[in-house]
């Protein structure tokens, strides 16, 4: 349900985009940031955080000075790390993913502040399971563990920076919460999150 949901959603953006080509203004941009990476385990487990990137283009469709639909396109590291019986256990997960978020603008002069939120699709590229031990470290191929998509849905907000005609800088504060079960195992449940923290560059076309 939550998968059809999220589907129509996207549906929905889409087609808003389509229907008001006479209105819009463009803009397309570079971002890349960190994302301060964790899980939600059941059976639960104590996982701490884990640091990757986050990198992509993003494509801005300006519908009125206030509202903006922003597909994108971005590759983002997740995962999280724990200790069980002295061994420490890292997991890392390289997704790729398609966001599709409204984007609430509050225009003032050259600094716009602004809220956004929406669903995202991801697709698992890899799965690993780093293991150490005081005598010996082994790394894991885990992405047949997990399945191959995942639902999730970011909100935040950010600034926008005038530097120049046509040319902003942005930065960006969300949090982003999974909300589809990508483990394959049964009785077993694993969702991510993580704060993303980003910035990057806008040119209007």
């Amino acid at each position: 349900m939550k998968k059809i949901t999220l589907l129509g959603l996207l549906l929905i953006v889409l087609s808003i985009s389509t229907n008001s080509n006479a209105q819009v203004k463009v803009s397309i941009g570079l971002e890349a940031g960190i994302n301060i990476a964790n899980t939600t385990e059941t059976p639960t487990q104590n996982t701490t955080s884990k640091v990757g990137l986050i990198a992509g283009g993003i494509f801005e469709l300006g519908l009125s000075p206030q509202i903006s639909i922003v597909p994108g396109l971005r590759y983002v590291m997740k995962g999280n790390s724990f200790t069980v019986n002295n061994v420490d256990v890292v997991n890392k997960g390289n997704f790729l993913q398609f966001p599709a978020l409204l984007k609430v603008k509050f225009p003032l002069t050259e600094i716009k502040p602004y809220l956004i939120a929406g669903p995202i699709l991801g697709i698992l590229l890899s799965s690993t399971q780093d293991q150490t031990t005081t005598n010996q470290s082994a790394s894991i191929d885990t992405k047949s563990n997990f399945e191959s998509t995942e639902f999730s849905l970011l909100f935040g907000g950010g600034m926008d920076f005038r530097v120049a005609t046509k040319t902003d800088l942005f930065i960006q504060f969300g949090y982003e919460l999974g909300l589809s079960n990508i483990a394959k195992a049964v009785n077993t449940t694993t969702k991510t999150n993580g704060i993303q923290i980003t910035g990057g560059v806008k040119f209007g076309l």
